[in-house]
């Protein structure tokens, strides 16, 4: 069965070109609506079945962080992943905060769009390079010396790591060579140490907690160099 995918961008443009590359996959994708609005896309994914929404942040009257926030509180479950001109961190923090499942650029190839919406599905955390060196360049002065460091073991740092590279509990026991069940004892551990409520918050807490060096999927260009 397809992923039902609804669309929020206030740009009819952006929709028209989303819709049309989600259509020529008609095995994995469907687009179950779209609104170019933040009002409009509440009321419409009231009666709209959806696996996953793509949410532009930058709009008019109601941004993006603001949808995201209701979305929270109606279906907290529901996987958003935002797609958006912008990674600053005037952006990228409060929509990750707020629990956004991912977090990709609009200059990400179509093969990569597509890729973040089948990991946000399955809980893992899609995004760019571009995001995570954002978010590491805003830690306070002083948050990454030894002092202040939060003490990870290596197998736990190795952990951190796959997270941060959207990799699914499965996916990173497979890699390790361990059981589903320890991926989540450790990360369980992980998330206590960082103070980290969820998967999402605890990709974005590893910077602050002085631990920087995580690193995300590379782009199509980067792979390719």
């Amino acid at each position: 069965m397809p992923t039902r995918v609804f669309l929020i961008d206030d740009s009819s443009d952006t929709i028209t070109q989303l819709s049309g590359m989600l259509h020529r996959d008609t095995a994995r994708f469907e687009v179950g609506g779209s609104a170019t609005s933040g009002h409009q896309g509440l009321d419409q994914l009231r009666r709209t079945p959806t696996d996953i929404v793509l949410l532009d942040l930058s709009m008019p009257r109601m941004n993006g962080i603001e949808v995201l926030e209701r979305i929270r509180a109606q279906w907290p479950v529901l996987p958003v992943l935002i797609l958006t001109a912008y990674h600053d961190a005037a952006w990228v923090e409060p929509a990750l905060s707020r629990g956004a499942s991912g977090y990709v650029l609009k200059t990400s190839s179509a093969d990569e769009i597509t890729a973040a919406i089948e990991a946000a599905v399955v809980g893992s955390f899609p995004t760019t390079r571009e995001v995570m060196e954002e978010l590491a360049s805003t830690v306070p002065v002083g948050a990454a010396t030894s002092g202040n460091q939060t003490h990870l073991s290596a197998s736990e740092r190795r952990l951190l790591d796959d997270v941060a590279q959207g990799l699914t509990n499965a996916e990173i026991a497979t890699m390790r060579h361990v059981s589903v069940g320890t991926v989540k004892q450790v990360l369980a551990a992980v998330s206590r140490k960082l103070e980290a409520r969820n998967r999402t918050h605890l990709v974005t807490q590893a910077p602050r907690k002085g631990l920087s060096r995580l690193q995300s999927h590379p782009t199509r260009s980067e792979t390719q160099a």
